[in-house]
């Protein structure tokens, strides 16, 4: 079809730009570029402004630019397209960002510190982390330049997950430095029920007391299914269930959360990140073994996750 006829939809944000710019002319600069029709529609669905930005004053420059770091069409489409329609002076100082942080130009991670962060962010969160967790600037750009995709995330984000490391986990902050990558992921939908499952597993005997949390932690989804959780669905009832669901986000866990369960005349009264996991096993143990065996269990696993009852 000839570029005019292209069918890009009217009702986007992007047709307000579009009735005042020469769309043929963008088409057939564009299509090229990213290398086929169905690339540049999924470009326009993250960034609609790739159609409406100048050419010439503003998509060139900036792509040449980001060539010259050493990263091409595909890197910038799939990380943040939204670059080339930046302006040019904004992405020297992405650049000049990434330099200072100390990463390889042309390495993966150099490409994620140019496409991730957002300007006037960093020094904030570089301050943040060093402070947080008690190093040298110098530790902390030296850490950062290994996973630099963590600077795009909120203080109140690396403040929370820090939070748990060191007061849930107990993990030391000099051993957070050395592992920052562990803060890309999910709080919530991570580090918590793997955490908990950690401790479970621990419990029981199933799981040697000094396994490593960042290495659960960075783990396939598959693979931690398939190694911590598929073999003891028999010996720990209901454990895959809970995990399951709050990995889904459908079992809401909140840190400072009391919650309180009646089993016959029993209350049971558990606060913290484990606190589903530990009910599970508790309604199982008084279902089906004695009130004194259930009770030990309770104490052991309070101990292992520093809870309070």
């Amino acid at each position: 079809l000839p570029a005019t006829h292209y069918p890009l939809s009217t009702s986007a944000p992007s047709a307000y730009g579009l009735r005042n710019c020469n769309i043929a002319s963008r088409l057939e600069f564009l299509i090229p570029l990213l290398g086929s029709y169905n690339v540049l529609l999924k470009t326009v669905k993250r960034s609609y402004r790739i159609l409406t930005s100048d050419i010439e004053e503003v998509i060139k420059p900036n792509f040449a630019q980001l060539q010259e770091c050493g990263l091409t069409v595909c890197d910038i489409v799939k990380t943040n397209p939204r670059l080339l329609s930046f302006n040019p002076e904004r992405i020297k100082r992405y650049v000049h960002r990434a330099d200072m942080l100390g990463v390889p130009c042309c390495s993966p991670a150099f490409r994620m510190a140019v496409c991730s962060t957002n300007e006037g962010s960093v020094t904030a969160r570089m301050e943040f982390l060093s402070r947080t967790l008690g190093c040298s600037m110098d530790n902390i750009l030296m850490a950062v330049g290994k996973r630099p995709t963590i600077l795009g995330l909120s203080m109140d984000n690396l403040r929370r997950k820090i939070e748990f490391l060191v007061t849930e986990v107990g993990l030391k902050p000099e051993c957070i430095v050395e592992c920052l990558g562990i803060l890309r992921y999910s709080l919530e939908k991570r580090m918590v029920p793997r955490h908990s499952v950690m401790e479970i597993l621990q419990a029981r005997g199933l799981m040697k007391k000094d396994a490593s949390l960042y290495g659960l932690i960075m783990q396939g989804e598959a693979d931690f299914v398939a190694r911590y959780i598929d073999p003891h669905k028999d010996m720990v009832p209901g454990l895959a269930d809970a995990y399951s669901a709050a990995c889904s986000g459908k079992m809401p866990v909140v840190p400072d959360s009391t919650v309180k369960k009646r089993h016959g005349r029993h209350d049971i009264s558990c606060r913290g990140f484990a606190m589903f996991e530990i009910w599970n096993l508790l309604s199982y143990m008084l279902d089906n073994y004695t009130c004194r065996s259930a009770l030990h269990l309770a104490d052991t696993l309070l101990e292992f996750s520093e809870l309070q009852q």
